[in-house]
């Protein structure tokens, strides 16, 4: 560094002294409430159904991760079932374990499933958060996550208060 470098010259300035600078400045008259800013006033806070319009699109935010999860898991799945076919055609052979096409037919409708859901539930929160209605096969999709959501009690009382308060919007 130069010895008439700026930066050797900056020092932190306390609380105090801001303040001190600050009544001095308005003495001279080069203060104005303009350039530090007002207080912003406080958030308005949110009426009850605003409050349950958010909590629901994080539910559906919540079980659409949910499905997004299964899906990359159907799709590992499937690509292990397809990858001994493909070994083979490399010339490669291993004793893997052999998987019909209805087997992989049923991964493939099960990935489908699942996309069609997270789709209606992406919907669903676009619906929400621009006050329009869901769309119609929401119950139906919901209640398909709760018969395969059965072992979380939790996930499961989420899905049902969803329903009754779609239901009643």
């Amino acid at each position: 560094m130069r010895p008439d470098d700026p930066l050797k010259q900056c020092r932190i300035i306390s609380p105090e002294e801001i303040s001190a600078l600050q009544s001095k400045a308005k003495e001279l008259g080069l203060h104005s409430e303009k350039q530090t800013g007002p207080t912003p006033d406080k958030p308005k806070p949110e009426t009850p159904e605003q409050k349950l319009k958010k909590e629901m699109s994080q539910t559906l935010n919540a079980l659409d991760g949910i499905l997004k999860m299964k899906i990359q898991t159907s799709a590992s799945r499937l690509n292990s079932m397809q990858r001994p076919a493909m070994l083979k055609r490399q010339g490669e052979f291993v004793n893997y374990p052999k998987f019909s096409k209805e087997q992989i037919e049923s991964v493939e409708d099960q990935i489908l499933g699942y996309k069609m859901q997270s789709e209606c539930l992406t919907q669903a929160v676009q619906a929400l958060n621009n006050e329009q209605a869901p769309p119609p096969d929401l119950m139906q999709t919901l209640q398909l996550l709760k018969k395969e959501l059965e072992h979380d009690p939790d996930l499961v009382k989420q899905i049902r208060a969803l329903q009754i308060n779609l239901g009643a919007m």
